[in-house]
């Protein structure tokens, strides 16, 4: 029994480790402007979303040259890799029925030159 508690235990410690704030702050508020930038966009404010993100790409860019985790790499540890490609193929799936072939065409190239290029 005190063995199931110690796992226990460890397995919550790990999550706290995990998910610790202080030490991804500059993260969150990153992943917190992409979500923002989002909203921009589909309240056709697209100046203030490109802006956004603008700004967030000197931000990561702040982060890589000080040897810090990027936003990326703070998002890639939240999922597993299965969950990373099933979010990528429903955005896929959305852009097409939304938005039809034009539009998913130029996307899904992006979204296989990312994954190509900009793997960690």
């Amino acid at each position: 029994m005190n063995n199931i508690i110690k796992k226990i235990k460890e397995y919550f410690t790990y999550l706290k480790n995990y998910f610790d704030v202080s030490s991804y702050a500059p993260q969150q508020i990153g992943s917190i402007l992409i979500v923002l930038s989002l909203i921009f966009t589909l309240t056709g404010l697209i100046w203030w979303a490109l802006g956004t993100l603008l700004g967030i790409g000197l931000f990561d860019l702040v982060l890589y040259l000080m040897k810090k985790k990027t936003i990326s790499q703070w998002i890639h540890r939240l999922f597993p890799k299965a969950i990373d490609i099933a979010i990528g193929i429903l955005i896929l799936v959305f852009t097409w029925m939304i938005c039809g072939p034009e539009i998913f065409l130029p996307i899904l190239v992006g979204f296989i030159l990312g994954h190509l290029f900009w793997q960690e």
